[in-house]
């Protein structure tokens, strides 16, 4: 399962139930579709708050969905809804469980990954517990205005010192993944750049050919 973060071109979806609600998008429709075109990692992201219940039975539903097109399921955050719908892995932010509590419960074949802000988070962060690391924002984003953004060249300064494989997330789109991608970038993780256009299937195939 982790080997293929082995592989550069990787196309990672944000499952953001907050933003769907909003805009009403079928969350199970998206994940269906953009699995079928190619997008290689999902994470499942919810509100602190929301209830559990109601949680893991959208996370079971996508679990199936995303696993039928042999994808990676991640859930953010909540390592025990992780491990209650038998996800693939969590991811975690700076100020989530530590790295090494959530490995301890874990255990070694679940995934864990970690969004880096800045250069002191990723010399601070255990490398050797984690399996990836996503950094950003590299661009403005809606999904989180208050960070500013980092830019191209802050960026590749943590992917200088990144010892495992990096996403680059942040506002992309396709009028500046080239832009990143000129810059060396592999990876990306999205949300809006994804879910909220038309043609879900054109998009992301047109993700995929530029990057890889």
């Amino acid at each position: 399962m982790k080997k293929i973060l082995e592989k550069k071109g990787l196309l990672y979806l944000i499952l953001d139930k907050g933003l769907y609600e909003e805009k009403q998008v079928n969350i199970f429709k998206l994940a269906e579709k953009s699995a079928k075109a190619g997008v290689d990692f999902f994470q499942f992201r919810f509100g602190r708050q929301e209830n559990d219940s109601q949680i893991i039975e959208i996370a079971k539903k996508l679990r199936l969905i995303i696993k039928n097109h042999r994808r990676i399921f991640i859930i953010n955050n909540r390592i025990d809804i992780a491990l209650a719908v038998k996800a693939d892995g969590v991811h975690i932010g700076e100020n989530d469980m530590p790295e090494t509590t959530v490995r301890k419960i874990a255990g070694r074949s679940l995934i864990i990954g970690k969004t880096i802000h800045n250069t002191n988070e990723i010399k601070k962060a255990k490398q050797k517990i984690i399996d990836y690391i996503s950094i950003g924002p590299v661009f403005p984003t809606e999904t989180k205005p208050k960070l500013k953004p980092l830019g191209i060249e802050k960026a590749k300064d943590i992917l200088r010192l990144a010892k495992k494989p990096a996403f680059v997330i942040g506002g992309i789109n396709l009028n500046n993944i080239n832009i990143l991608k000129k810059q060396g970038v592999c990876n990306i993780a999205l949300n809006r750049g994804i879910s909220l256009e038309k043609d879900i299937v054109k998009t992301v195939k047109q993700f995929k050919k530029i990057l890889n």
